[in-house]
């Protein structure tokens, strides 16, 4: 597995992703991300969008009225990047930044992906589900340079009562941070977002209409942390119910028990997602920094305890100014 490390904010358009990379003595990015962006994305309309997302004179009238317009410039985003990508694939625009299986092979127009995504169709076949799957993955990518008008929308329902907007909103957003920073801090943070919004939304049922968003955020912050149950716990205890606590705590035993088998200490499903070549992306402006080591080579902190052993350290100084290269 790649480890790898970001130069600049991920969640940044292409022009100012490329602009902050100067400083590092990078020109020009050519990750297939940027140049996705590059091939699909008109500058001036981007530029448009972000612009138009500050409420400007809105901030000091009523909420209600800067909501309403942010999930206007939402929508405007949403709607953009669709004609965009519909445009860049039926010109052929793509076929330079995007191997074969990562394009539709029947490209679907903007407006029936919208009908098939919000459910009000269904496909016509396996061809069409194939082809929306690789469409809409490229649709999220390309919207993850957006991805703070996104939230913004998301963070102006607060305390608005439209929980169900919210919950929706926040999934948005999650889906988007799930192409770039999957296994991010900020990615569990919005999970827990969506949990909470679903949970206001359905009248704190979350044993039943919450089940799939209270999965999700615990497996998100595995994903970020580690420590399964008890590091959520830890995160959210001041967030949620006691009821909502132990619910996350029996449904982690539930996934579990469905992942592994019953003499398996390990949790194979419930790991950060692997690279799959050909079929994701390297998220962008990422440099490659090292290879982990097999699976079987010990962990960290029994290295380190090693370490201190066979030193024999007698100070907090010598403890301080002490450096180990752990190979991890």
């Amino acid at each position: 597995e790649e480890l790898f490390e970001c130069y600049v904010e991920a969640l940044q358009p292409l022009v100012v992703r490329r602009a902050a990379l100067v400083k590092y003595g990078i020109t020009k990015c050519d990750c297939q991300r940027c140049l996705l962006e590059e091939a699909a994305l008109d500058v001036g309309e981007v530029e448009r969008i972000l612009t138009s997302a500050n409420p400007g004179k809105l901030i000091d009238d009523d909420k209600e009225a800067v909501a309403q317009h942010l999930e206007d410039v939402a929508l405007q985003a949403e709607v953009m990047v669709a004609r965009s990508l519909e445009l860049a694939l039926s010109q052929g625009r793509l076929s330079a930044c995007c191997s074969p299986e990562m394009l539709p092979s029947q490209p679907i127009s903007a407006h029936r992906m919208s009908l098939l995504r919000e459910g009000f169709e269904k496909f016509d076949g396996l061809l069409e589900e194939e082809s929306f799957a690789r469409q809409d993955q490229l649709h999220k990518l390309l919207l993850a340079g957006l991805t703070h008008v996104l939230r913004g929308f998301a963070i102006s329902l607060r305390g608005l009562g439209r929980h169900v907007d919210a919950t929706a909103a926040w999934a948005r957003v999650l889906l988007v941070l799930e192409q770039v920073l999957p296994c991010s801090e900020l990615a569990a943070a919005t999970a827990n977002e969506v949990l909470m919004a679903k949970i206001l939304a359905f009248q704190m049922d979350v044993g039943k209409a919450c089940h799939a968003e209270l999965k999700n955020s615990i497996l998100h912050c595995h994903r970020a942390y580690g420590g399964g149950a008890d590091a959520w716990h830890v995160m959210t205890e001041q967030c949620f119910a006691p009821n909502v606590l132990e619910a996350g705590r029996n449904a982690w035993a539930n996934m579990k028990r469905e992942c592994c088998p019953a003499d398996s200490m390990t949790l194979p499903a419930l790991q950060r997602p692997a690279a799959r070549k050909g079929s994701t992306f390297v998220p962008c402006c990422m440099e490659q920094d090292v290879r982990a080591t097999a699976p079987t080579s010990p962990g960290l902190q029994p290295l380190i305890a090693k370490e201190e052993a066979a030193l024999d350290l007698t100070s907090a100084e010598q403890v301080g100014s002490a450096s180990y290269e752990v190979d991890s």
